[in-house]
């Protein structure tokens, strides 16, 4: 939305109508969770990407794991902890502090124990990198001239998490680095991957599934961006 104008409405009318929803998400999936932060009213709403919730329903299971790369303030992380339940597990992987505060306290509102927060963003290499917030913080992306100070890491430098079934990778641009950096434990486990494209991701992420040995993902489109969906059982 590049008008100022139409923006500047949009807004006004976003910020309104989450005034009068509340914190409690109305329909869909993840109906009855309590949540903050997000930007939009489709979270609270429960409309947000309704492709990757039903998803997430179709793939995930009691007891299983789930990755969720770029949490966000975490919607699809409090919908993937009911589906896997107590036995199960999410590992929220978030850099951007604010983010990591409204995720935090959307998990204690629901009083989930089964999410872990690692505050970081997911790279092809560890260390530090700027990152540029803008004006709502969904789009944080790196950029060496941003003005915050995250977390680097290797998914594969990360020995003592528990074997994926489900991973999303939304990161603003940086998908292909989030799959080169975790190359050793896609190829092991070959969990289904969600990964939200920006920009010109597509080829080299299509490019590295298949050097893991991925089939041919499938693209999923819901109004918002586009989502490659890698499934090693969509080739049996």
């Amino acid at each position: 939305m590049d008008d100022p104008d139409r923006r500047r409405v949009y807004d006004k009318l976003n910020a309104g109508a989450l005034r009068s929803l509340g914190s409690t998400i109305k329909l869909g999936p993840a109906k009855g969770l309590r949540f903050r932060g997000g930007d939009t009213a489709g979270y609270i709403l429960g409309m947000s990407e309704p492709t990757v919730q039903r998803l997430l329903v179709a793939h995930l299971r009691p007891g299983d794991v789930y990755f969720d790369v770029g949490t966000h303030a975490g919607f699809l992380a409090l919908l993937a902890s009911r589906l896997v339940g107590d036995r199960g597990a999410v590992h929220c992987f978030e850099p951007v502090a604010g983010n990591v505060r409204v995720l935090e306290a959307n998990l204690s509102a629901n009083a989930i124990g089964n999410a872990t927060v690692h505050q970081m963003a997911l790279a092809d290499r560890d260390g530090h990198t700027m990152m540029s917030i803008g004006s709502k913080a969904i789009t944080a992306h790196f950029d060496a001239g941003g003005s915050e100070r995250v977390a680097l890491a290797r998914l594969d430098a990360l020995p003592d998490l528990p074997a994926p079934h489900v991973i999303k990778i939304d990161v603003e641009g940086a998908e292909s680095q989030v799959i080169a950096g975790g190359a050793a434990l896609l190829e092991r486990h070959l969990p289904v991957l969600v990964i939200e494209i920006h920009g010109d991701q597509e080829q080299p992420v299509r490019s590295l599934l298949r050097e893991i040995g991925y089939p041919e993902p499938i693209v999923l489109r819901d109004g918002g961006m586009p989502h490659l969906v890698a499934d090693r059982r969509a080739a049996s």
